[in-house]
């Protein structure tokens, strides 16, 4: 990211990687139990220096149980997404604070992979069934925001990262939960998400690239 100061001109790495873990919950028809644990994972170059598109990974678990039925899940979800970012380094001024120059924004579109299990399909108390599947794809948008804090220097310029960063996924599907009745369920017509909270290390390398700033 941000490397020398020298009239304006700074030295910067073309490729980033990055590993991270976080927590996560959902915010689907079935209420969340508690907070999930998710790992990522990140590949981006960048096409300046202050901006990225890249591919993430991220892998985690997030629980459930309904407060008015015997509905539960467990759902061991994976992700893949093309990713682009924007930091506010494009905006800024050489001047500026390191710090100020790695807050970003990014989006993009990816797949969500839903593996249920623990579910409830028939309440044996009233015998009404619930519909849904325990296993599919969702479409997935990521809209992620967060800030990064560089450490080490090779040759004068930033290589390591620390992430600190907030990501909210909406889906277009039913999978999340594994339920679906929008015929008796007006809560299933709203689309499912989820929310993972995250820290993660990133280390710059490859071919250097040169940015001119005022």
């Amino acid at each position: 990211m941000l490397a020398t100061h020298s009239k304006g001109q700074e030295e910067y790495h073309r490729l980033n990687i990055g590993l991270g873990a976080g927590i996560n919950t959902t915010y689907a028809d079935i209420a969340a139990e508690g907070y999930g644990k998710s790992i990522l994972f990140g590949l981006d170059y960048h096409i300046s220096q202050y901006m990225t598109a890249g591919v993430a990974f991220e892998k985690g678990s997030f629980k459930g149980n309904s407060n008015t039925d015997p509905r539960a899940y467990t759902n061991n979800y994976s992700t893949f997404s093309f990713t682009g970012r924007l930091y506010s380094g494009e905006f800024l001024k050489s001047s500026a604070s390191t710090f100020l120059h790695t807050i970003f924004v990014g989006s993009g579109i990816g797949i969500l992979s839903n593996s249920i299990s623990e579910n409830v399909r028939l309440n044996t108390t009233t015998g009404q069934q619930y519909k849904g599947v325990d296993a599919g794809k969702d479409l997935l948008i990521p809209f992620t925001a967060g800030f990064q804090v560089p450490f080490g220097n090779a040759w004068g310029v930033k290589k390591l990262f620390l992430e600190a960063g907030a990501q909210y996924n909406l889906t277009f599907g039913e999978g999340l939960d594994g339920y679906y009745d929008p015929l008796n369920d007006s809560e299933s017509r709203r689309l499912d998400a989820f929310g993972t909270v995250y820290l993660k290390l990133n280390y710059r390398f490859g071919r250097k690239a040169v940015s001119y700033k005022p």
